[in-house]
């Protein structure tokens, strides 16, 4: 029985799972991270392509019920574990030989799935790729260019590091119970250096995060609440970034984000704590 608390929304068939493996990239012989297995369909249909899975569920039950249910399948560990708290690179350092790569695929819980997101873009090193399904105006968010209303700090957050693309659309009925809400399949395919270079990636997100705190206001009026700069310093500041004053956060591109980023670095302004996702 799904549990509320929890988000779950479980596959209805697995029709449905074998399409979702199709288009998630999965090849034949990898290992695969799945996330969030629920009643097992979707592990099943991975079962058929991988090598190996390694599903990390959060409910204590379906955890324990997953290997008999789907008939003790040798290729298959099971571990208990919240995967938005979950270091995922400790995870697969535990579960994966060494130097392995390995690919995440997951059904991921409406409520939790940027924090799932953002756990498994920290352990990228050791992933091939990401195809995660999450609600639909999830994936319009982290696929939207800049300058659309969508685009935002999970837009930065994504395609930072990845190529974010929705690659099938589910509707409410597919699962059980059926969500208010349609879904969609966002496959992310990993860039080989983030797009804003060499500089910290956690202070740069935390910074991107406050600016986009207030999107109605200009970027010279946010660059001025999110750090402890003087409306002066933060003039000079967009002038060297080459940047409009007038200008929106969700206008900036990720590169025009990182220059902005150095600029403030360089006056010591971008000291604060990292955003809450």
């Amino acid at each position: 029985m799904p549990r509320r608390k929890w988000g779950q929304h479980f596959l209805r068939d697995a029709a449905t799972a074998r399409r979702l493996v199709a288009h998630s990239g999965v090849l034949a012989g990898e290992t695969v991270l799945e996330i969030g297995p629920g009643t097992g369909l979707l592990t099943t249909a991975l079962l058929e392509v991988a090598a190996r899975v390694v599903a990390v569920e959060l409910d204590p039950e379906l955890a324990a019920d997953l290997p008999q249910r789907l008939h003790e399948p040798e290729r298959l560990q099971v571990v208990h574990a919240d995967a938005a708290r979950q270091d995922m690179s400790a995870l697969l350092a535990e579960q994966v030989p060494s130097g392995e790569l390995v690919r995440a695929v997951g059904n991921l819980p409406y409520e939790s799935s940027t924090a799932i997101l953002a756990r498994l873009l920290e352990a990228r090193s050791r992933l091939l790729g990401i195809a995660i399904l999450v609600q639909r105006e999830v994936a319009e968010r982290m696929s939207a260019k800049p300058g659309t209303r969508t685009y935002g700090y999970l837009s930065v957050l994504c395609q930072d590091v990845a190529e974010p693309r929705v690659v099938q659309h589910l509707k409410p009925g597919a699962f059980r119970p059926p969500p208010k809400v349609q879904s969609a399949l966002v496959r992310l395919e990993l860039r080989d250096t983030p797009l804003r270079g060499n500089i910290d990636g956690a202070r740069f997100l935390s910074l991107a995060g406050r600016l986009f705190g207030q999107r109605r206001k200009t970027i010279l009026n946010n660059l001025q609440s999110a750090t402890d700069l003087d409306r002066q310093a933060c003039m000079e500041i967009l002038v060297r970034s080459g940047l409009e004053p007038r200008l929106r956060p969700e206008d900036l591109s990720v590169q025009q984000l990182a220059t902005l980023f150095r600029e403030v670095e360089g006056h010591g302004g971008a000291d604060s704590p990292s955003v809450a996702l």
